[in-house]
């Protein structure tokens, strides 16, 4: 529990914690609508990923229920938080636990804390764009507040350069390591993007570029996704390329 209340306290970041006492302590009104977000979302993110390994993970049910409850609430934390701690091999763990690990390890972080890769105000934007989409809206909003296009965009953009690099790796390490399963190597990748740290078991069978491969994923992770990818990218236009910005949907 004490690297846990440590992880969490890392993982939303000293902004969203000064944000907190201040509010606690009467220095202003209402938490800032950022760290409600995050607060909110980490919440049930915690929430419903122990909920879910906890009554659907048969590696734990022969656990008392308190020590099941704790092993559940430890590996999804160490998910979502991004510190890869763990009580539990991740490597006996069932696909349906890993699936809804992979996404923690993807979402968990918040972007004023220590974690890597997309960011749980990322899922939050995205989540808000699809509501609204459905719902004609003229305007994206998530709890009744107006997003920016350009949050909207950076959010978008992250997420399809981490579906993007993502794939490319998956494909890469898949060709590489041809006697590793789909999972796992999806999972090492993940982790990888997300600095996260925990593995299924592949990572010291990885073979010299494969490794390569993983360094980099955590560089990028590390550094930002989408800073990474401005820096790779990075062309001033032509002025013919300036005239040419007509794009057919």
């Amino acid at each position: 529990m004490t690297i846990a209340v440590s992880s969490y306290l890392g993982a939303i970041g000293f902004i969203v914690m000064v944000d907190i006492w201040h509010t606690l302590t009467k220095k202003q009104d209402n938490l800032h609508f950022t760290s409600k977000v995050i607060v909110e979302i980490t919440f049930w993110f915690s929430f419903l990923g122990t909920l879910f390994l906890f009554i659907a993970e048969p590696h734990i049910a022969n656990l008392a229920p308190w020590e099941r409850l704790l092993a559940a609430f430890f590996q999804i934390m160490t998910a979502t938080t991004t510190v890869g701690f763990n009580t539990v091999d991740f490597g006996v763990l069932s696909s349906a636990v890993i699936l809804v690990v992979l996404f923690l390890m993807a979402f968990g972080a918040s972007p004023s804390g220590t974690g890597g890769g997309l960011k749980s105000t990322t899922f939050a934007a995205l989540w808000a764009l699809m509501r609204s989409t459905l719902k004609e809206r003229s305007q994206v909003r998530y709890n009744k507040r107006r997003l920016s296009l350009n949050r909207m965009q950076i959010a978008t953009a992250s997420f399809a350069y981490f579906c993007s690099i993502t794939f490319l790796a998956t494909l890469l390490l898949l060709t590489l390591e041809q006697t590793a399963a789909f999972e796992v190597v999806l999972f090492e990748v993940i982790s990888a993007l997300g600095t996260v740290g925990l593995s299924m078991g592949l990572t010291g069978d990885l073979s010299n570029l494969g490794k390569t491969i993983v360094i980099i994923l955590m560089f990028m992770g590390r550094v930002g996704l989408l800073t990474f990818g401005i820096a790779l990218s990075m062309h001033d236009e032509t002025k013919d390329e300036l005239k040419d910005n007509d794009l057919v949907i």
